[in-house]
Order: C-alpha cells, then sequence, then structure tokens
C-alpha cells in the first residue's frame, strides 16, 4: 500500500501539516489517493489499556497460502478505510500513532503503507505500535509512508500491490493490518486475512474499540 502505526508520543498541534484531510461521515480516511490518517498524540499508552484484537486467530503462524504465480494485477489497487472514534473523549485527548501494513500468509511483513505519528519527536514511542514495530519497522521507509497524527474521523489510504522494494507481489492470501494507539486511551489491533486474486471485492472487518468500519477492497485504479 503506497499511503496506512500507532503509539502516543508527545503532543500534536491540531494544525500540524497533514498528507490529506478526513473525509465526512462514514468517509474513508483522507482522500481516496492514498495518504493516511491518524491524530497526535502525547505520550506512550498505559500498558493497563485494554487490547482489542480484531482477528485473535489470524497468527503470524498461519499456514502460508499457495500462491497463483501471477504477479498483483497492475489494474487494480487495494484500498483500506476505517474510521477512529474516541469512545471517551473529554475535552482535548491526544491523537492516536496509526500504522496499516500488509503481511504474507505466513506473517512476514510486505509493506508498509501508512504511518502517523509526530514525525521527528515521538520516535521513542514508535515501539508501542507493538506489531508493526516488530514485524514491519526493519524494513519500512518510514521517511516516505509517515505523516502527522490526525484528529479522530473517516480516513482511506490505498496500496499499489508492490511490496517494500517496489516490486509487485503475487496474488494470493494477506494479512491487512490497522494498529493504533494513544495516550490514556485503548491500544487496537485490526488483522485479518484476505485472499488477492484479479476479482473485485469488498471486505468488512471485525472491529472494536476505538476503530470501527474497517474495510478492504479491491478495485479498479
Amino acid at each position: 500500500m503506497t499511503a496506512i502505526a500507532a503509539a502516543c508520543g508527545a503532543k500534536d498541534s491540531p494544525n500540524a501539516a497533514t498528507a490529506a484531510t478526513p473525509t465526512t461521515g462514514a468517509a474513508a480516511l483522507p482522500a481516496a489517493t492514498a495518504k493516511p490518517a491518524s491524530a497526535s498524540s502525547a505520550s506512550a499508552p498505559s500498558p493497563s489499556t485494554k487490547v482489542s484484537t480484531a482477528s485473535s486467530a489470524a497468527s503470524a503462524s498461519a499456514a502460508p497460502a499457495t500462491a497463483s504465480g501471477a504477479p498483483f494485477d497492475a489494474t487494480k489497487e487495494v484500498a483500506v478505510a476505517f474510521k477512529y472514534v474516541a469512545a471517551d473523549s473529554v475535552g482535548r485527548m491526544p491523537n492516536p500513532y496509526v500504522a496499516v501494513w500488509i503481511e504474507n500468509a505466513a506473517g512476514a511483513a510486505v509493506r508498509s503503507i501508512s504511518l502517523n505519528y509526530q514525525v521527528g519527536r515521538g520516535d521513542r514511542y514508535l515501539p508501542d505500535l507493538t506489531r508493526w514495530f516488530r514485524t514491519a519497522r526493519a524494513t519500512a521507509a518510514v521517511e516516505t509512508i509517515s505523516s502527522a497524527t490526525r484528529v479522530p474521523g473517516a480516513y482511506k489510504i490505498v496500496w499499489d500491490g508492490m511490496d517494500d522494494k517496489h516490486a509487485p507481489v503475487l496474488q494470493g492470501d494477506y494479512f491487512v493490518c490497522v494498529e493504533a494507539a494513544r495516550e490514556r486511551g485503548p491500544y487496537e489491533l485490526v488483522r485479518e486475512q484476505v485472499t488477492i486474486g484479479s476479482a473485485p471485492f469488498v471486505k468488512s472487518l471485525v472491529a472494536k474499540g476505538e476503530l470501527q468500519d474497517v474495510t478492504v477492497e479491491l478495485r479498479a485504479r
């Protein structure tokens, strides 16, 4: 995905530059073009916060799927949409760190699409995006995919079917991952498997807590 990590660091100014603006209502992320979304944070989320996992059954130990051998259809793209809701907001609250990335069926990172955090100031809190940091940080081009955190809202991020080395992936089974964390708020991870072929589809992922309306769509560019 060329455009969708979460750990809360020092507070972001609500006027910080953003790569796109949230859509209204239940719309998806910044524009359907590609940039991610998040909110500004102030510090690492409390370790006692509740973990909400969208797909506990889908673990990194899942057996690899047999790839079709065909490369990702260059006429298609994958759009990941989600809504971030501040469930317990009272007054001003820190914006979350949010990461969106793709893993293969074996649980190895394929492409980091989007990372919202306090660029240059909140690096020390990136480990709070625990799965992304463990599986994708080493290969992610953080300087090209990151942008400022964002306020609660609906966002959409687009993946072009390329891996972190900008080579097309093969058609087959992949995990779509959306992870978020904020100060004084919950940690959330939505991670589910989808099969990417040549036929368009839309799939709603199981979501709880502050990550809502998570969908994955394979569509024409």
